[in-house]
């Protein structure tokens, strides 16, 4: 994936232009890049009857979207969101290893939902490809896009914790 824009569908799908980023870090997404957009009503223009539009939030959210790269062998250590972040996986494999002691492994075209507040963390393993896709961050106002966390304590897959 070279630093042009993405394809026409997925430039749709995200529905803002993406910031190209070098591997994700905490210091490279503060304060860089961030919309606000408010709440949505419920009967807005575009919604046939019967179709419930909810805000998320109870006032403005903030978004925040990104083309990410993790480079082989990249760590973003453990952290959480405030709020909730839809990746999309457009190359590579990526892998999330949950608070739990469980792992999931992603392996490109793939999306990839976090909820708010999974501690985890995301690992590209391989030694010589990059991951790479597009991140779109759904933040209570004012948010940092990555906080990072203290590493849980080793378990095994299941036996208690969250994710």
């Amino acid at each position: 994936m070279g630093d042009d824009a993405p394809p026409d569908h997925l430039h749709t799908l995200l529905m803002l232009k993406t910031n190209p980023i070098i591997f994700l870090a905490p210091a490279a997404l503060l304060g860089a890049g961030l919309l606000y957009v408010g709440s949505v009503h419920a009967q807005g223009p575009g919604f046939p009857p019967g179709v419930e539009v909810i805000p998320l939030g109870n006032g403005t959210t903030q978004v925040f979207q990104a083309r990410v790269v993790l480079r082989p062998k990249a760590d973003l250590g453990w952290h959480t969101h405030d709020g909730m972040v839809i990746n999309i996986l457009t190359k590579g494999t990526l892998t999330i290893q949950h608070a739990n002691g469980c792992i999931t492994a992603y392996t490109a075209p793939a999306v990839v939902y976090e909820e708010p507040k999974t501690v985890h963390r995301a690992v590209n393993n391989h030694p010589t490809e990059s991951a790479e896709g597009y991140s779109t961050f759904l933040l209570p106002a004012g948010s940092p896009p990555l906080l990072p966390a203290v590493a849980p304590p080793p378990q095994a897959c299941g036996s208690g914790g969250s994710n």
